[in-house]
């Protein structure tokens, strides 16, 4: 299984300190290390898809955030992680956090997927992928693609013998040096799906661990 969820937390600090990459990053990293003693420094060295943290988000008295893992390995120990704190304290790096809801289900992007499970695709003609969050990149979009199945195939040992498929329309703006936006694609092989089920959880882009590149797909019929 790989994928992404919701996690919201009450917290005793401003929220604007989650705000620094660091400081959430460290926050995820010591959490999961502290149930699975190494996989912190597996993290920093692994592929960007490994771990991403977006947000944070304002909630009602809370914090939230959307945590993804796109290897099935490391998204079992974050949900192994955040249920062993679920409504507990957990006081690190001078705040402290109690995890009081997780959402694997009925919210708009949140996603489960079983691998490269491909029994329930929908059947579409086009796909919109969204930028939830800008993408860093000092590349084009359809290199990011190309990127995307290597990471898929390297994760996964699948070959699709995946094409890029033809660029319908698109609507981007630089925000920072970094773009935000959509893209609508037109898809020739149900197959290819599964890599944009996968963008959906890996993300595109560098800076993933932080949260850029987050990504919402839109299938579209006719």
């Amino acid at each position: 299984m790989i994928g992404k969820v919701e996690a919201y937390f009450y917290h005793n600090c401003e929220y604007n300190r989650f705000k620094n990459p660091d400081l959430k990053t460290s926050i995820f990293l010591d959490v999961i290390d502290s149930y699975f003693p190494g996989l912190k420094a597996f993290i920093k060295e692994a592929p960007e898809f490994s771990l991403r943290i977006v947000g944070p988000f304002k909630g009602r008295k809370t914090v939230g955030f959307r945590l993804a893992s796109a290897i099935p390995e490391i998204f079992r120990a974050l949900m192994l992680s955040l249920n062993a704190i679920y409504r507990k304290e957990v006081h690190m790096h001078g705040v402290m956090i109690k995890l009081i809801a997780l959402y694997t289900k009925n919210r708009p992007h949140v996603r489960l997927y079983p691998q490269t499970d491909c029994t329930y695709l929908p059947k579409v003609r086009y796909i919109k992928l969204h930028t939830l969050t800008p993408i860093i990149s000092r590349v084009p979009i359809i290199k990011l693609l190309e990127n995307a199945y290597e990471e898929y195939k390297f994760l996964f040992s699948e070959n699709l013998n995946f094409e890029i498929p033809m660029l319908t329309s698109f609507k981007f703006k630089h925000v920072e040096e970094s773009l935000k936006g959509y893209f609508v694609l037109h898809i020739e092989k149900p197959e290819f799906l599964k890599v944009y089920r996968f963008i959906e959880i890996a993300g595109l882009g560098t800076r993933r661990l932080e949260g850029y590149g987050d990504i919402s797909v839109e299938y579209i019929e006719n």
